[in-house]
């Protein structure tokens, strides 16, 4: 039997209803995605900041030899961070 004689009418009718509406469910689920993605890039950027700022006010009460030191290994990872996310399409 034959692909074609197998389906009813009313059956291809509602195969190309699906077939119709699928294009425009992934459309709409992508730019969910990229827009879930961004929002999240973003609320990591933020995060990393605020961690940046923290530890810049944390390392003025430390003596200059250490603030030099953990300044280059903390506050240049975050920074170094947070141009790889801007790097990746976050806008400020």
């Amino acid at each position: 039997m034959s692909a074609r004689k197998r389906f009813q009418p009313v059956q291809v009718d509602a195969q190309h209803k699906i077939l119709r509406e699928l294009p425009e469910y992934m459309e709409r689920r992508v730019a969910n995605i990229h827009a879930r993605n961004q929002m999240l890039r973003a609320t990591e950027a933020q995060n990393l900041r605020i961690e940046r700022d923290r530890i810049n006010a944390h390392l003025h009460s430390m003596p200059e030899g250490l603030q030099r030191l953990a300044a280059q290994h903390h506050v240049g990872d975050l920074t170094r961070r947070i141009h790889k996310l801007a790097q990746e399409g976050l806008a400020h």
